[in-house]
């Protein structure tokens, strides 16, 4: 299965939009897409979820790894929009709680521009 990643800016966020299936197959592509976000001097991210239809174990690490790299640029990282058995899966293991999730790209926006005072 492939999966679709578009990007664009939100405020002072770079949002990053997969559509599809996040695993084992398609997770390099979303890990060098928010590295390449990354190198480009963006550091304050915004996952927009609402397109991701399947998460797997591989997924959840690039999303942790994303989290580590901003933080460690001095930037933040935000997930809007998770739901069904993305949301589900965050919670089973814990990361609803790590992660800064918000039902959607506005509201994560502002909560990150609030952080950054941007």
């Amino acid at each position: 299965m492939d999966i679709d990643i578009s990007e664009g800016r939100a405020g002072a966020c770079t949002v990053i939009a997969p559509h599809g299936e996040l695993d084992v197959l398609t997770a390099a592509a979303l890990r060098t897409a928010i590295g390449d976000v990354i190198q480009g001097g963006q550091v304050h991210l915004v996952l927009d979820a609402a397109g991701i239809t399947f998460m797997d174990s591989t997924g959840i690490g690039v999303l942790v790894i994303a989290l580590r790299r901003t933080r460690a640029s001095g930037g933040s990282f935000a997930i809007a929009g998770a739901h069904g058995r993305t949301l589900r899966t965050l919670a089973m293991t814990g990361l609803d709680r790590v992660f800064d999730l918000h039902d959607g790209v506005d509201e994560a926006e502002a909560a990150l521009a609030r952080l950054v005072g941007a």
